[in-house]
């Protein structure tokens, strides 16, 4: 009779360990939805012709990866100041890049 409660015990303990490792994961992956930062997608307009860059750098002939037309529509992921100027974080053509601030209108 011992062993038919101990194996009552075991079963209903491991039943207990997967439904808390289920809501642990459920509870885990609401948390993980609620603190991802929302950012709202900008896009902006290329004035004049500018480097479009690897880093925030254009001094560096390596940094540059093509040159942007005027009037071309990149979509803005952030900003970035550093010792050279003030710059926008861009996505141009599904690649991710740089270009000085001042010649991006943001819409």
């Amino acid at each position: 009779m011992k062993a038919d409660v101990d194996a009552a015990v075991a079963k209903a303990v491991e039943e207990a360990k997967v439904q808390f490792e289920a809501q642990a994961a459920a509870a885990a992956g609401n948390l993980a939805a609620s603190v991802e930062p929302q950012v709202e997608e900008k896009t902006g307009t290329i004035t004049g012709r500018v480097w479009f860059l690897s880093a925030p750098d254009g001094s560096i002939p390596a940094n540059r990866v093509k040159l942007l037309p005027d009037g071309a529509q990149v979509t803005i992921l952030g900003t970035e100041t550093n010792e050279l100027g003030d710059w926008y974080k861009v996505q141009y053509e599904g690649i991710d890049g740089y270009v000085v601030s001042s010649h991006v209108i943001a819409d």
